[in-house]
């Protein structure tokens, strides 16, 4: 009977390493969506209005930057009734600004989910108690706002670059900067860094208890 128990006794890691199984699964849906939508996507690579073809979304960019009357440079147009102003033939620099101002918190997000997957993983295979975990979990924590203050700024200077080359009006990169950067990053990652630390106790004082016994 207690060995019958035994075998019927759940992982307590079990609901850890199922997550972990169905979080890899995710990633691999989504890189393939990311894939598909960069090339087809709207404003993609293929089904785009062209390669050469790039657009910005202006609505609140100038107005916080103190712009005013946003007169269009020559060879920029707005598209339709909405605020993105579209420039026909983009030189490289504007193109791959245009690009990063789509994509690049795509990066980030992906980033934070693989060092996620990480971490799960290594708490479901090695256990909550391995030297490792605290350390991978830590990582995420580091991650979330110092990539998002950089990836931030990349952003910003990439939305500047097409303002600049749109409108007549210059656009302020910090307030640009500010208004990219998400303060939840912030929050998210000292909450992990706490967990990370509460994981290292934890980690001490179980090998404290080996030792013990």
């Amino acid at each position: 009977m207690v060995v019958g128990r035994m075998a019927r006794q759940r992982n307590p890691l079990e609901p850890l390493t199922g997550i972990a199984r169905i979080s890899s699964w995710f990633v691999y849906v989504f890189a393939l969506l990311g894939i598909m939508l960069v090339l087809f996507g709207p404003g993609g690579l293929v089904s785009g209005p062209g390669l050469r073809t790039t657009c910005v979304d202006s609505a609140g960019s100038l107005s916080v930057t103190g712009g005013t009357g946003f007169p269009l440079k020559p060879g920029a147009r707005l598209s339709g009734a909405s605020a993105e102003a579209c420039l026909d033939h983009a030189s490289t620099g504007v193109w791959l600004s245009g690009f990063a101002d789509r994509w690049i918190w795509y990066l980030w997000a992906a980033g934070a989910l693989a060092l996620l997957l990480r971490f799960l993983r290594g708490a479901a295979l090695k256990g909550p108690y391995d030297q490792a975990v605290p350390g991978r979990l830590a990582a995420l924590g580091w991650y979330l706002p110092v990539a998002a203050a950089v990836v931030a700024a990349v952003a910003a200077t990439a939305r500047s670059t097409l303002l600049g080359a749109a409108f007549e009006s210059p656009a302020s990169w910090t307030s640009l900067w500010a208004g990219a950067f998400p303060l939840w990053s912030a929050f998210a990652g000292a909450a992990a860094l706490t967990f990370a630390r509460i994981l290292r106790i934890g980690v001490r004082m179980h090998e404290d208890l080996e030792g013990t016994v």
